[in-house]
């Protein structure tokens, strides 16, 4: 068999169009999925029940509206009488989260006690509600904690100047409208009203000057991030390890065409090493041509600029023939047998990757796998072009992955050699 006759066999030609096609379903499923979550919070709901009917009940109500809409993209608010309706709706996924004022809340305020604001949650949730709604509740504590820590300082210190000055100036006061009116001092109970209206006068006007000494907001939050480009989103930190599986994946599942293309070659009289020559071939193509549309779609959806996509798309062809000789090892080894043992190696792949947790939170043996396995280093060339934080790294990473495949190369050609394969043609197959 020849070398030409070898790469334009069906076989190879549809292990090439497969890892095409696999590679970018990989992307169009995933990554506009999540690029649409991420950019449609604000069609989620959150529950309000106010059970609170005191005279701080709309400050609070609106307080608590204000720590819900804590961005432009947030969640919208839905109202609601009754407690048990807002939690029948959260047990259907209409709401991602109830947030209920208790009664006699105002009550609580006014005589400076402490005043609960009640969430309830699904702990069974899906992963981004859970995040929106813990979200929501950190914004609203800090919402209402800012308020009322506010109020309750403005009432400490209207309170010190009262003391301080306040009888004195309500005298003042009284004095000179005894004066301007001495008719006042022939009715008690018009002395007595006055002066409570002058009491209340003084004190709002206190209320008032005591609100120059109170910052309202002591702690001003001052967020930067490393990133040289912007914040991320899911369908980057997610989509770009969804596309990295994808490589390994479509290989895997291609190598299987190429085994059988592999023993074809053997049966046909060439020898192990051209016939493993034109195997690497076959993956050298598919490595060039497969991430092209899959990166194309990854632009498309996340408008990376072109210097970003041209430079995922060399980490991305890099990774896939690292990948093709990872799994080649098995392929080769165990023949069709070998995907019992690259599918696994694949999805530990999607956990250790570092989309989903850091290396600090892995167990022992997922950390072993994590510096045997391409997937991670690619992972973080790409994110590090992503976000330009590191991206003197990203030669140290290809260094990595290729001193991996070399590695890997090696000892699939070591087993090409050593292991027997069949001297008939599997019809099937053919």
């Amino acid at each position: 068999m020849s070398f030409k006759k070898f790469m334009t066999s069906k076989l190879t030609i549809a292990a090439i169009i497969f890892a095409i096609i696999y590679q970018f379903i990989m992307a169009i499923v995933y990554i506009p999925g999540y690029k649409h979550s991420a950019d449609h919070i604000d069609r989620t709901r959150i529950a309000l029940v106010n059970e609170d009917s005191g005279s701080t009940a709309n400050k609070i109500k609106n307080k608590v509206a204000d720590g819900i809409h804590y961005k432009s993209n947030s969640p919208k608010v839905k109202k609601y009488s009754k407690l048990s309706t807002a939690k029948n709706d959260l047990k259907n996924k209409r709401v991602l989260l109830v947030i209920d004022i208790p009664k006699n809340t105002s009550s609580k305020i006014s005589h400076g006690e402490k005043f609960k604001v009640k969430y309830y949650d699904n702990k069974y949730d899906d992963e981004a509600s859970s995040k929106i709604a813990a979200k929501v509740k950190d914004s609203v504590d800090n919402s209402l904690n800012n308020e009322f820590t506010k109020l309750g300082n403005t009432a400490v210190i209207t309170k010190m100047m009262m003391k301080a000055q306040g009888s004195q100036i309500v005298k003042e006061k009284m004095t000179q409208a005894m004066q301007a009116n001495p008719q006042l001092a022939q009715s008690p109970e018009a002395q007595q009203k006055l002066q409570k209206q002058v009491t209340n006068q003084v004190i709002a006007g206190m209320e008032q000057k005591a609100k120059h000494y109170v910052i309202s907001d002591p702690v001003e939050s001052d967020s930067q991030t490393i990133s040289n480009n912007g914040s991320s989103n899911l369908a980057i930190t997610i989509g770009t390890m969804l596309i990295s599986l994808g490589c390994f994946i479509s290989v895997m599942a291609a190598s299987i065409m190429e085994f059988s293309q592999f023993e074809n070659a053997l049966i046909h009289g060439r020898s192990k090493l051209a016939a493993f020559g034109m195997y690497e071939a076959a993956f050298l193509v598919m490595s060039v041509l497969a991430p092209i549309f899959s990166i194309l779609t990854f632009k498309l959806v996340t408008h990376i600029d072109n210097v970003a996509a041209i430079q995922m798309y060399g980490q991305n062809v890099l990774l896939t023939f690292v990948s093709a000789q990872f799994v080649s090892i098995f392929a080769l080894m165990l023949g069709r047998v070998g995907l019992l043992i690259n599918l696994p190696l694949a999805l530990i792949q999607t956990l250790v990757a570092g989309a989903i947790m850091p290396y600090d939170l892995l167990p022992s043996v997922y950390r072993f796998f994590y510096h045997i396995l391409p997937i991670p280093y690619n992972y973080m060339a790409n994110m590090s072009i992503m976000s330009g934080v590191n991206k003197g790294y990203i030669f140290n990473y290809d260094i990595r992955l290729v001193v991996m495949g070399l590695i890997a190369g090696v000892i699939s050609l070591g087993v090409a050699m050593v292991r027997k394969y069949h001297k008939k043609i599997n019809e099937n197959i053919s």
